[in-house]
């Protein structure tokens, strides 16, 4: 390529290439000078050349950190041709950090509070944007990089809405899943845009990175008519995830967090963002709004007591990490190695157990009372209930004498005396139900009674924990012929993992189908399909707005993948299936090691409240009486 000198006179020698898009290609800049440079390709330099230098002339590069701003203009034999700016080294697409399976690579050691950190540090980018009168117009899921740290570099500055004196250089593109409801369908080059217009974009970022890359507007459309793409969900206010269904007419992707799992403020933040269909232009959260917001989310992050991968908001009942796992089948968080006790001592820790003496059986419980249950009377319910019953059988053996007196004196007539005799005689008195009832009832009670006091007062729980912790034990020893067992079934299964890594590298973001534009993608990338290894017909099938004939698209690409496949047997097994299975051995011996640990404590304790449960054997005094007078009632019967 032609010589390339900046403003100043600095010599350029082009590295390695970093990206390219439609209108450009990024290199980064051979040398100790830690900057890249943009040149453009599509032959629009001179429209952008005023833009870019009004940026250097103003020094943006110097009023921001978050921001590859232009550092200096580049020309070839005179001629503007791009120019330099801050390279953000090591730094990766946010697409690759908002999306389960590209995040498992490239950022490894993310977890959901590594997550919430980034998108508070993208708040704060846009913020200090917002502060320089700079809309960015253009927000999407590629206008930042992100380091191992989470440090964010927003970049493409050079298509930011910016105002030098009385000229306003426009942000003439952007993606229609970005767009607020209000430009949705509009010519983007011929329109002011406002920081109010930038927050759409900033909350549809924030919640992609927040909720696994799902977009918020991708969701199944209950309403009337055909499925909604994602932008026209956007046009309508159709926010899928918001409570309000009844007017919005949606339903998120299975399985997905809901805005209860995160803190409130949070989620009404959204609501307010999003709007619904009767609010389809509303006042959103800023940037710096969204900066404390963000931060006290962080604060209030916890480890889930399940696995120590998944990290969640306080406030949600139960961890929607684990829910999601179990219900896709997906793994979401790598989680780092967990390493064994080293001072752990199994046999020591065993004699502890072991040491620790039973409390033994619950006393007779019977015994312990103090109740004379000789001294018992029937109740008045049940003594008014046998002088009801001997009434009433006294009259009706009168009335029986009576028919048969009528009866041996020839009058026939006497014999219908018999049936109100039998009646009497024979027939159930009222209130008998109740005593029976009652007697059931104080019976049960009195045995559920009995089994409390046995498992607490004795030694049921003791014995239960104790078991279990000399299985823990046993499954402990075993653990190292588990993990043989599990390494040799994925040297069996080498064919097939290297087969699924083959179509997991195939990304569908990069892929060229025809009919799946960028919109469809993220709508199936809403439903967990990212890669050709995710593609399947049910799968497919299963997503609002696909059919048939998109679904074969999908399928023949797989296919066509699939066939490139080749195995390779030399090729070991991969290192990070291997790494999943020590990990997984490593968090079972960790959670075995910390239960064994616990286990004379907790022995002990429960011990100790058996023991002080014998104390309070007069609590059961009500419930024996109760059993004790109903037996007595029932005897009257």
């Amino acid at each position: 390529m032609t010589e390339l000198v900046t403003t100043t006179g600095l010599h350029l020698r082009l590295g390695k290439l970093l990206g390219k898009g439609g209108e450009g290609k990024i290199y980064q800049v051979e040398g100790e000078l830690p900057i890249a440079v943009k040149l453009y390709t599509d032959g629009k330099e001179v429209e952008r050349r005023n833009k870019v230098n009004a940026m250097i002339a103003d020094k943006l590069s110097e009023r921001t950190p978050f921001v590859a701003f232009p550092l200096e203009a580049v020309s070839s034999r005179g001629t503007f041709v791009g120019f330099t700016m801050r390279r953000a080294v090591g730094a990766k697409p946010l697409h690759q950090l908002c999306t389960p399976g590209d995040r498992k690579t490239e950022f490894p050691s993310a977890n959901y509070r590594f997550l919430i950190r980034v998108a508070l540090n993208f708040a704060r980018a846009v913020a200090s944007l917002n502060e320089l009168g700079v809309v960015i117009g253009d927000i999407n899921e590629s206008v930042a990089l992100i380091d191992q740290n989470g440090l964010v570099t927003i970049i493409d500055s050079d298509s930011f809405q910016y105002r030098r004196g009385g000229q306003l250089y426009r942000c003439i593109v952007g993606k229609s899943e970005y767009t607020p409801p209000e430009l949705q369908g509009q010519s983007l080059g011929k329109l002011d845009r406002t920081v109010n217009h930038d927050a759409f974009g900033l909350a549809v970022i924030i919640f992609e990175i927040l909720f696994m890359g799902r977009h918020p507007f991708a969701g199944t459309y209950k309403g009337v008519g055909d499925q909604l793409s994602i932008s026209k969900a956007i046009q309508e206010g159709r926010f899928a995830y918001s409570p309000q269904k009844s007017i919005t007419k949606m339903e998120p992707p299975p399985h997905v967090p809901v805005l209860a799992d995160i803190p409130l403020e949070v989620a009404d933040a959204f609501q307010r963002a999003f709007g619904s269909p009767a609010l389809k232009s509303p006042i959103r959260p800023t940037a710096a709004e969204w900066v404390p917001l963000l931060e006290r989310m962080d604060k209030g992050t916890i480890e889930c007591k399940a696995n120590p991968a998944h990290y969640f908001s306080r406030n949600a009942a139960s961890c929607p990490w684990c829910r999601f796992e179990s219900g896709t089948g997906s793994v979401l968080f790598v989680a780092q190695h967990t390493a064994s006790r080293s001072s752990f001592d199994l046999i020591a820790v065993l004699a502890k157990i072991e040491r620790v003496e039973s409390p033994g059986s619950a006393p007779n419980l019977v015994s312990l009372l103090s109740v004379n249950a000789q001294q018992l009377k029937p109740s008045t319910v049940a003594r008014d209930f046998r002088t009801r019953l001997w009434t009433r059988k006294a009259a009706g053996l009168a009335a029986a004498g009576l028919a048969l007196l009528l009866m041996l004196n020839r009058m026939g007539w006497g014999f219908f005396l018999l049936i109100p005799a039998g009646i009497m005689l024979f027939g159930e008195a009222s209130g008998l139900e109740a005593i029976r009832r009652q007697h059931a009832n104080a019976q049960s009670d009195w045995k559920s009674s009995l089994e409390i006091w046995n498992r607490t007062a004795g030694a049921g729980r003791f014995d239960e924990k104790r078991d279990g912790l000399l299985k823990t034990a046993a499954s402990y020893r075993a653990l190292p012929s588990v993990e043989r067992d599990m390494l040799q079934k994925l040297e069996l299964r080498k064919s097939e993992l290297q087969k699924q890594k083959h179509l997991e590298s195939h990304k569908l973001s990069k892929a060229t189908i025809d009919s799946i534009g960028d919109g469809r993608k993220m709508t199936l990338r809403s439903f967990g399909i990212e890669s050709a290894w995710d593609v399947n017909s049910t799968k497919i099938m299963a997503v609002p707005g696909f059919g048939p004939a998109l679904s074969k698209k999908l399928t023949d690409w797989r296919r066509r993948i699939e066939v490139a496949f080749k195995f390779n047997p030399n090729i070991p097994t991969d290192p990070a299936e291997i790494s999943k299975v020590r990990h997984e051995i490593a968090m079972r011996r960790s959670a075995m090691e910390t239960a064994l640990l616990q286990g004379a404590k907790e022995l002990t304790a429960l011990r100790t409240e058996s023991l002080i449960k014998r104390n309070y054997f007069k609590e059961y005094q009500t419930a024996y009486l109760a059993m004790r007078q109903a037996e007595v009632d029932a005897a009257l019967l």
